[in-house]
């Protein structure tokens, strides 16, 4: 048995229920860890801004075949969509966010890089762009993430206050409340962000089978927790990336709340999975700060050497001599994000990105290959048990949303059959020396319409 899991027996069994369980014990101590980074009044050169993702995207478009770039509107920002599908012959479709957090800017120097990697068209990237379609956001976050760049390392919610990986109709604040941590905010409903908004309606128009969310701040490759319900599926998952992990991360790999330690309301990881129905949905944290790894080294050992045990149970936590763990509360997310803004935004640069150019190299270019072979090994996941086959009905206001989209002919064709029905039962009733007067046409309560502001 490993160190690490005889470790964390240890300090499970000697828990109380009210204590947090130690990866999240781990984490909070890590803010103690790290040494502050000391950054100058801008960006460190290694980074792109938000205009300079931009400019190379829009190169990218002029000479990358397959690749198209499209402008969509958020308030006063824009947001860059990629697409790429050279062959235009695929069948699977993979969507990748990243920058949803401001503050977590190597998530969209991942992105770029990966978008670069697909149009340079090596053999490593053919396996993946496999008879597969992409669709990229890179910076989800745009409005902040500019404020970032601007020496608020801190910031990781959207401009009005809003953490937009808590806004989705997901199990949408179900713990704490919007007032807890302005770092969590939730808005006040599911969908009130235009970012939100955008990211939701491009995920229902692509229907990507694969759905992958690039994070920082931690190291981990987490897995929808809806996956709770069928634990031998979800064994079947996490045994297919077994060898992935352990070439690329080498980092806890299971359920999301399980994993972090408390519960992520409201996330696209967990709306891709049980609204969309991707068939693979992965969040993954990219960067850690070096002196955190020791830890996480022995988690994955103990992990994977369950996993390839037939007869262990089908997740980590599940063979723990204990009674379930304790899943912290948001407002032990939110102590977290308290302690990080006292830090200050030194403090909060290198532990959500790294502050040295080989670091900085190193993660773009190990996390570019993950997503790659993610992309191809997504291609064989198991068909989901029956438990895992019915979604969940889209939001009142989602459906709403759709009905005015009909093209413009199809209302037309179906206003002039409406009135010519109409005239044909008026006649009958005329006919018959009866009279009627006309009502007006009654529709069902429509909620907001949503656009992109």
């Amino acid at each position: 048995m490993a160190l690490g899991h005889l470790l964390l027996i240890a300090l499970v069994g000697a828990s109380s229920a009210q204590e947090a369980w130690p990866f999240s014990m781990w984490r909070t101590a890590g803010l103690k860890l790290r040494k502050a980074f000391n950054p100058t009044e801008n960006l460190p050169k290694f980074y792109h801004t938000t205009s300079q993702i931009t400019s190379e995207l829009d190169e990218l478009a002029g000479s990358c075949k397959g690749l198209k770039l499209e402008k969509k509107s958020v308030g006063k920002n824009t947001v860059d969509v990629v697409r790429f599908d050279p062959n235009e012959k695929a069948t699977h479709r993979t969507m990748v966010v990243a920058g949803e957090h401001a503050r977590e800017l190597i998530g969209a120097e991942t992105a770029l890089d990966f978008v670069k990697e697909l149009c340079k068209g090596t053999e490593q990237t053919k396996a993946a762009v496999k008879d597969t379609e992409f669709m990229i956001i890179l910076n989800a976050n745009p409005g902040s993430r500019m404020k970032v760049e601007d020496g608020e390392f801190c910031l990781r919610v959207n401009p009005k206050g809003v953490d937009i990986n808590r806004n989705w109709d997901t199990e949408w604040n179900a713990v704490g409340s919007m007032d807890a941590n302005p770092d969590t905010n939730p808005g006040p409903k599911a969908w009130s962000e235009p970012e939100t908004r955008l990211l939701r309606d491009l995920m229902h128009e692509f229907k990507p089978h694969t759905f992958l969310d690039v994070h920082s701040g931690n190291l981990g490759m987490y897995l929808p927790n809806k996956l709770s319900d069928a634990r031998p599926h979800a064994k079947e998952v996490q045994k297919m990336l077994i060898d992935i992990n352990e070439k690329n991360c080498q980092c806890p790999l299971g359920m999301a709340n399980e994993e972090v330690g408390y519960q992520t309301c409201g996330s696209s990881l967990d709306y891709s999975y049980a609204k969309v129905g991707s068939r693979f949905a992965m969040a993954m944290e990219v960067w850690v700060d070096p002196s955190r790894m020791t830890e996480l080294r022995e988690t994955w050992s103990s992990q994977k050497n369950l996993l390839q045990t037939p007869s262990a149970g089908s997740s980590f936590l599940e063979v723990l001599p204990t009674k379930p763990m304790f899943i912290e509360s948001e407002a032990h997310s939110d102590s977290i994000e308290n302690e990080l803004q006292k830090k200050g935004p030194g403090f909060c640069f290198g532990f959500f990105n790294p502050d040295e150019k080989s670091q900085y190299d190193r993660t773009v270019s190990k996390w570019t290959t993950t997503l790659l072979e993610l992309t191809a090994a997504a291609r064989n996941v198991p068909e989901r048990p029956k438990q895992l086959l019915n979604l969940k009905q889209l939001p009142m206001d989602e459906a709403e949303e759709t009905t005015q989209h009909f093209p413009l002919p199809v209302k037309i064709g179906a206003g002039m059959l409406f009135v010519l029905l109409l005239g044909f039962g008026a006649s009958k009733i005329m006919g018959a020396r009866k009279t009627i007067e006309a009502e007006p046409l009654v529709q069902r309560a429509m909620g907001q319409i949503q656009v992109h502001d």
